[in-house]
């Protein structure tokens, strides 16, 4: 799916894969899309696969590739006791909503943030 710089929704397409989703699967994939008039892609928005950053910028080398929140969410919390998992959850929002990285960075240095601490 993409999203135009007019703000509509396209549907790029569906591919059914043999089971990998490597490096060489997203090359061939981005690779059709540019044969198929793909030309640029601004910020793709992905679940941190490896390989995928290196592919699409062998295809679209200015693309900015960055993991989906959710995604890095989940990822945070492999690092936290389960008990933990709604302080930091708690903890990680005003990082995550910040408006800009600056204010984001502020946020997550502020000594008014809520800190996790195991007792």
């Amino acid at each position: 799916m993409a999203v135009t710089v007019d703000g509509t929704c396209d549907i790029l397409g569906i591919w059914a894969g043999d089971g990998g989703e490597g490096a060489k699967y997203w090359l061939h994939v981005f690779t059709e899309l540019k044969n198929r008039g793909l030309d640029d892609v601004l910020m793709l928005v992905c679940d941190g696969l490896k390989g995928l950053p290196e592919a699409v910028e062998t295809v679209w080398p200015r693309t900015i590739v960055q993991t989906c929140v959710v995604h890095l969410l989940r990822n945070s919390f492999r690092y936290a006791a389960r008990q933990d998992w709604d302080k930091v959850a708690k903890a990680l929002k005003p990082v995550y909503t910040a408006p800009s990285e600056d204010a984001a960075t502020e946020r997550f240095r502020s000594p008014g943030a809520p800190s996790i601490r195991r007792s």
